[in-house]
């Protein structure tokens, strides 16, 4: 696992927890496979919606939430 996935993933709990009050590392490392080939938030939303997270009826402003997340761990903006 790379810097940028754990602090993905950190940051991703981080999410979770202000926006649903749980901390769930399996979860989190779901959500960021599930980003990994994805180049913008509208396909990253479908991906989720295509998933068994779907189930989680996530809004809109969390997916672009963990969206922001995912970008800025990838470009190395979180550690």
């Amino acid at each position: 696992v790379d810097d940028a996935a754990t602090a993905g993933v950190d940051k991703i709990n981080d999410i979770l927890e202000s926006f649903l009050g749980i901390n769930d590392n399996e979860l989190a490392t779901r959500i960021w496979e599930l980003s990994e080939d994805k180049k913008n938030s509208m396909d990253f939303a479908e991906a989720i919606d295509d998933s068994d997270l779907e189930a989680f009826g996530f809004t809109d402003d969390f997916i672009i939430e963990l969206w922001g997340a995912i970008t800025d761990a990838r470009s190395g903006r979180i550690r």
